[in-house]
Formats: structure tokens, sequence, C-alpha cells
């Protein structure tokens, strides 16, 4: 998992350096977990945690709509 401050760090190098005319970076993070009991005690327990970047450029003056 990444800290925040690397994330930023990343996503504004990513930004930067992109050769298009227009350039959007997008973090999404995702923090889950789940806790099955059974006979009144904790059975199983589950934490899953997911980070992703989605990238969105622009060349020339077209965008997708």
């Amino acid at each position: 998992m990444v800290g925040r401050e690397s994330a930023l760090h990343l996503l504004k190098t990513l930004v930067q350096q992109s050769p298009a005319d227009q350039t959007e970076a997008i973090l999404l993070t995702e923090d889950s977990s789940l806790t099955r009991f059974a006979g009144s005690a904790v059975h199983q327990h589950v934490a899953e945690r997911n980070q992703t970047v989605i990238l969105r450029v622009v060349l020339g003056r077209r965008s997708p709509s």
C-alpha cells in the first residue's frame, strides 16, 4: 500500500511528465474487511486493501464524452 505522500508524488509526476495536452490522474483507495463468526467466536477475519490508478489523457482538442 502506497502512503499518502508517495501517492501524491506519483500522481504529480505522472501528470507533469505526460506529453499529452491534458492529463488527469485519479487514485482510488478501498479498505474493506469481513469477520465471520461460528459458535459465538471469531471463525475467520479477512481484510483487504486495494489501490487503483486511473489515467485519462487528451491529445489535441478532442476529449471523450
